[in-house]
């Protein structure tokens, strides 16, 4: 009986801990994506400055994306 309440507790505790390193991972990747977004830039079609978004309010220009290049591959 003793054994089974073993076997039953580490079963759950190998789930818990997949649960917080599946969920501590997509939280790292989620905050990453969401950084250019909370940029400011200049739109270049109307000049005005957007303080958050990809998209100006205005003109509705879209944010140009510069690629960054991940030069240590």
């Amino acid at each position: 009986m003793i054994f089974l309440w073993i076997i039953t507790s580490l079963i759950l505790i190998s789930l818990g801990l997949i649960f917080v390193a599946v969920l501590k991972h997509s939280t790292n990747t989620s905050s990453t994506e969401n950084e250019d977004d909370l940029a400011e830039w200049i739109c270049q079609t109307c000049g005005f400055h957007v303080q958050l978004g990809n998209e100006c309010i205005y003109c509705g220009e879209k944010k140009t994306v510069v690629k960054k290049h991940n030069w240590a591959n």
